[in-house]
């Protein structure tokens, strides 16, 4: 009998040295809340958009840009609102507004940006939920890879998984109109007037508004400090129509 434990044990231990062998390498999963005490905490302050929050922490306030994910802008200045930004706001505030979030930097990267946004992954107190991953799994933001960060592979299929399921910017509604995007830069091109290959653009749409001025060769986001002077708004499909390029200050 000792013998048939023994040798049943040796079995399950070779089985479970195989599974480990065949599974994927990839990011470590989000800590939990007993492992976020490390981290400093912070008061949110106030919700200023999808991926945006003004936190109280080390006894001052600082602006936080969520780390993986883009949220569309709810209001830029010249144009109305972007497609599903004030949703994606309305969202934040419902996870955050009055909320205590433990703020962890991402080591693979900058801990500031270009306007010393404080650039962050949140958790939120009590329950330890990962904030900037449930905006991209939720459907109110896409992951933004554009910089490295240890979960940007989940980060992408959790954005496939919202995609198919429809959720948030991903439902009926969304898919339509990206579909008439897709009809109008498919004409354009058929008359031989093709836009440049851009990765940025077919993450986001042709149809989303970026800023142009009347003389640049560069096209904005809103609140570039290029375009305080005044910017017309137009599609992204038609700024690379024009040949234009990225700003490289605002990163559009």
């Amino acid at each position: 009998m000792q013998r048939r434990k023994l040798m049943v044990g040796l079995m399950m231990s070779c089985c479970w040295a195989l599974r480990s062998m065949a599974a994927p390498v990839d990011a470590p999963p989000a800590p939990g809340p007993q492992d976020l005490s490390k981290f400093p905490r912070a008061q949110v302050v106030r919700v200023i958009d999808g991926d945006k929050v003004l936190l109280r922490i080390n006894g001052g306030e600082r602006l936080c840009r969520l780390v993986g994910v883009d949220a569309t802008e709810p209001a830029p200045p010249v144009k109305g609102a972007e497609p599903y930004g004030p949703e994606a706001s309305r969202f934040t505030a419902n996870l955050l507004a009055g909320e205590e979030v433990w703020v962890a930097a991402n080591p693979l990267a900058a801990q500031f940006d270009d306007y010393q946004r404080l650039l962050a992954y949140l958790f939120r107190v009590p329950d330890g939920l990962f904030v900037n991953l449930e905006l991209v799994r939720q459907g109110y933001a896409r992951a933004y890879c554009v910089y490295p960060f240890a979960y940007s592979s989940q980060f992408q299929r959790s954005e496939a998984v919202a995609k198919a399921a429809g959720k948030g910017m991903w439902a009926k509604t969304a898919a339509s109109t990206q579909d008439r995007a897709t009809t109008v830069t498919t004409a354009t091109t058929a008359r031989g007037s093709a836009p440049r290959p851009n990765t940025l653009a077919t993450h986001r749409g042709m149809d989303k508004t970026v800023y142009i001025t009347a003389k640049g060769k560069k096209y904005h986001a809103a609140g570039c400090r290029i375009i305080k002077r005044g910017a017309t708004p137009i599609t992204l499909g038609e700024a690379l129509r024009r040949g234009l390029t990225p700003c490289a200050i605002c990163r559009p």
